[in-house]
C-alpha cells in the first residue's frame, strides 16, 4: 500500500472527468467520488480500486469511503456487475465500506444492491452524511464478519 504524507482532501487525483480518489483522515481512509456513473468512470475508478486492493498491506484494515452523492451518480447494473467483482478479492483484507448517497431512492438501491453482494469479508454501511460514514469506519469496532 502506498502511504500518503498531505491532510485531507489535499491528495486528490483525477481518475476521469467523473470521478477522483482521494486519502481522508490522515490516509487511513480511501475515497472514491463519483460525479457520474457512466460505464467509463465506473471502469476506471474499478480498476483503480483493484489495484489498490492486490497491493493492500492485510495487516492494515481497508476503510473504503464511496460518494455517489452526485446528482449525475446513478447506480446502474452495470455498476453493480462490476462492483461484484470486488467483492471477492483479497479475503484476507479486513474492512469496512462506505457509501454516501444524497437521495432516498439512491439509498434504497444501494442498500437493496449491497444485501445482494457477498458480504464475507467487509462491512457495509449506507450514510448521507460525510462525518457520520467518516466517523463509522474510523471505530475500532469488529472490523469484519469473520475471525
Amino acid at each position: 500500500m502506498q502511504r500518503h504524507v498531505v491532510s485531507d482532501e489535499q491528495a486528490v487525483t483525477v481518475l476521469t472527468c467523473g470521478s477522483t480518489k482521494a486519502w481522508l483522515a490522515t490516509d487511513q481512509i480511501l475515497c472514491y467520488r463519483c460525479s457520474d456513473t457512466t460505464r467509463g468512470t465506473v471502469d476506471v475508478a474499478i480498476h483503480d480500486l483493484r489495484t489498490e486492493m492486490l497491493t493492500w498491506n492485510a495487516s492494515i484494515p481497508l476503510r473504503l469511503l464511496i460518494d455517489i452523492r452526485h446528482e449525475n451518480a446513478i447506480i446502474s447494473a452495470y455498476a453493480l456487475h462490476r462492483a461484484r467483482e470486488l467483492t471477492r478479492m483479497r479475503p484476507d483484507v479486513r474492512g469496512k465500506l462506505g457509501i454516501l448517497t444524497s437521495t432516498v431512492l439512491n439509498a434504497q438501491i444501494v442498500s437493496m444492491a449491497l444485501r445482494g453482494l457477498p458480504n464475507e469479508y467487509r462491512r457495509r454501511l449506507v450514510f448521507s452524511s460525510e462525518p457520520d460514514a467518516v466517523a463509522w469506519l474510523l471505530q475500532d469496532d469488529k472490523i469484519s464478519l469473520k475471525a
